[in-house]
């Protein structure tokens, strides 16, 4: 039996898309090491993690200054992705939106808000 991959196309909760962004290797390798302890969650789920952890992130109300510390570029970044559904899109843009109202500067926001969720999210141990 072959298994197909869950980016079928069944309706829009399934239309799910790779989002790719940068972070850095020590902290992949931590978010690695939660996920393999981790009861609820695996690497296969890691995606499911990085989503909750923006939802967290939002919830914040210092999330936009969170954002804008997690910007940057260092040789120490490797490339990483998680899928989005159409609905984690829309919410997932326009927090993206808030961000760039705040700090319009901002280089990389998405790869930002990414990596400050993961942060966040790893500060808190769960």
């Amino acid at each position: 039996m072959i298994k197909m991959n869950k980016l079928k196309l069944n309706n829009n909760e399934d239309d799910k898309k790779i989002i790719t962004f940068t972070i850095n290797k020590e902290i992949k390798e931590s978010l690695r090491e939660i996920l393999l302890n981790s009861e609820k969650y695996n690497l296969k789920k890691k995606t499911d993690w990085v989503n909750e952890a923006i939802i967290m992130l939002k919830e914040n109300p210092d999330y936009k200054e969170m954002v804008l510390n997690a910007e940057g570029n260092s040789e120490n970044f490797v490339f990483d992705k998680i899928y989005m559904t159409f609905k984690q899109r829309c919410f997932f843009s326009d927090m993206r939106n808030e961000v760039v109202k705040e700090y319009p500067d901002i280089r990389g926001p998405q790869t930002a808000i990414i990596r400050a969720a993961i942060l966040s999210r790893m500060m808190r141990k769960k």
